[in-house]
């Protein structure tokens, strides 16, 4: 019977376990970066998100200084005590008609438009005794995914990776 030798099947032995560490380091160089991958997508649209509420202040506080005949203090400005429908506006080329609704002693018009994929969400407040928006803020919402539906934003596709951002506006 021929001796037994104890060093056959080192190199094979070797080999597996250097392709082992070898992809145990590959996945986990994988899993970094299609985590920062998805990091630097949620910062994106998150920016996104920002720049749609920007549009939609923007949009806010220029028709709030347009006066016109019937509305002296800016076309979100209304008679004490009337529910009126204001008019149309145009945001982000799209022409936005208005309708108000008092609320206690705040006028609230709420009013939406989509730009871009995204949508802009806006509550307009003001006090319907002074005209001020000394005691009521607006706020501003902007979604990175969206589509209007009446006076709000909607997903339909509930997705996911939708972001919200949202300002508080003192008119």
């Amino acid at each position: 019977m021929p001796p037994i030798k104890l060093t056959t099947g080192f190199v094979l032995l070797y080999a597996v376990l250097l392709v082992s560490i070898v992809l145990t380091v590959s996945l986990s160089l994988y899993n970094i970066t299609f985590r920062q991958l998805v990091l630097a997508s949620t910062a994106q649209e998150s920016a996104k998100a920002f720049y749609l509420t920007d549009a939609g202040r923007q949009c806010l506080r220029y028709w709030n200084s347009q006066p016109d005949a019937s509305h002296p203090f800016g076309v979100f400005s209304v008679a004490p005590f009337t529910n009126p429908t204001l008019g149309s506006i145009t945001c982000g080329g799209v022409t936005i008609n208005l309708t108000s609704a008092p609320v206690g002693n705040i006028q609230f018009t709420p009013f939406a438009f989509a730009i871009d994929g995204g949508c802009v969400q806006v509550e307009a407040r003001k006090d319907r005794t002074t005209q001020s928006s000394a005691n009521a803020i607006s706020i501003v919402y902007g979604y990175n995914i969206g589509t209007v539906s009446g006076s709000t934003c909607v997903d339909a596709t509930n997705n996911t990776r939708r972001v919200e951002r949202a300002v508080d506006v003192q008119l």
